[in-house]
């Protein structure tokens, strides 16, 4: 079964590009060989509608954009040390955990 033979039916009051107007789509009935009809999937709208294109063009910016090197992170000031001298750290042995008040365990299923 090719799904990818779907159409949209043309619409003359068509929105802007950028715009689509959910309750005025139509989507034009898609028979096979025999004459059964063929649903359109889920998929295929997403690439008819172009959304797939919009999806991709904008993790391809997001990407752009977090792609900056080390070099540029050091010329602009920030510091790339996470470190944190006040952070607590738990340390504590599995097989013999000490029970006293206001203990702490990184996790209830280690308490």
């Amino acid at each position: 079964m090719d799904n990818h033979n779907h159409s949209l039916a043309n619409n003359e009051d068509c929105p802007p590009k950028d715009m689509i107007d959910w309750f005025n789509i139509e989507i034009e009935p898609v028979h096979d060989d025999e004459g059964r009809f063929i649903p359109t999937s889920d998929d295929v709208m997403y690439v008819e509608l172009g959304l797939r294109e919009e999806d991709e063009q904008r993790e391809n910016k997001r990407n752009d954009d977090d792609a900056i090197s080390i070099d540029e992170v050091e010329e602009d000031g920030y510091s790339m040390y996470d470190s944190i001298p006040e952070e607590q750290c738990i340390v504590y042995d599995k097989n013999n955990p000490q029970f006293y008040l206001d203990a702490r365990y990184p996790t209830m299923a280690d308490f």
